[in-house]
């Protein structure tokens, strides 16, 4: 799984998406997703949430698949930072 932070609204959400279909896409590293979208091809990527585990600790899960459209594309950049919650 290769990780993107979406920067659509309030906060950014983690999203991702395989590495092997990222790499079917034209283009260089991690540009592919945002070029893709760009030249108007929508995508489908997992959006994460971060879970509280049982023992105190979290967990980043795959939440829901959601679809990217050529809007989305100036609001990606590459790698996630997981945010933990103040309380």
């Amino acid at each position: 799984m290769v990780f993107f932070e979406l920067h659509r609204g309030d906060s950014p959400t983690m999203i991702g998406m395989m590495r092997d279909d990222l790499f079917k896409l034209p283009g260089f590293r991690a540009s592919r997703l945002q070029q893709a979208l760009a030249q108007g091809q929508p995508l489908t990527v997992w959006q994460y949430a971060l879970r509280k585990t049982d023992d105190g600790s979290y967990q980043a899960l795959p939440d829901k698949q959601i679809q990217l459209t050529s809007d989305d594309a100036p609001h990606i950049t590459f790698g996630a930072r997981i945010r933990l919650p103040d309380n």
